[in-house]
């Protein structure tokens, strides 16, 4: 049927060979209630994409449980996704744009996630290209329709690099 499914394998990731800067990610997910999963970007070739990357999470979660930094569409254990738009045991369409600095994800059309990571005190240190991975996380997810279509690599728009007043979060972690 043309999709690839990941079911109790415990954390490992399907990734790209080749490694991306920037690019337009789409997919379509489903996975079974409570799944845990994640997809995995600019991740370099022996790094972890929660440590070393970026890994954007796919966690069926109740709907009324409180936006935080593990949701669907989070930057995983970073930044929190700005609203929820996934269907629980349902097929969902994912496109995620990476673009320099700045992060983009939208969920079934609904802008979901957007963050300037130059900007943030933990995000700001990780790769600009790396692989892509779908992760296997205990539970099973099936993915179809994946396509990458990549950019020129860069910083993105310039007004994205322009300095920004320090929080006072990010003054302590820095």
């Amino acid at each position: 049927n043309g999709s690839i499914v990941l079911c109790k394998r415990g954390g490992n990731y399907l990734r790209t060979e080749k490694e991306y800067a920037n690019f337009t990610l789409s997919l379509e997910y489903k996975s079974q209630k409570g799944t845990n999963s994640g997809i995995g970007i600019r991740t370099p070739r022996n790094g972890w994409p929660s440590g070393d990357g970026m890994e954007l999470q796919l966690w069926d979660r109740q709907p009324e449980q409180k936006l935080d930094k593990h949701q669907t569409m989070a930057i995983y254990g970073n930044v929190p996704p700005i609203t929820r738009a996934d269907k629980s045991q349902e097929w969902n369409r994912v496109v995620v744009k990476a673009d320099g600095w700045m992060i983009s994800a939208w969920v079934n059309g609904e802008l979901v996630q957007q963050v300037n990571t130059l900007h943030h005190p933990e995000l700001k240190h990780r790769n600009l290209s790396g692989w892509i991975g779908l992760q296997d996380h205990g539970s099973r997810i099936e993915f179809r329709n994946m396509t990458v279509l990549e950019a020129p690599p860069g910083t993105g728009l310039a007004a994205w690099n322009r300095p920004m007043p320090k929080r006072a979060c990010t003054a302590v972690l820095d």
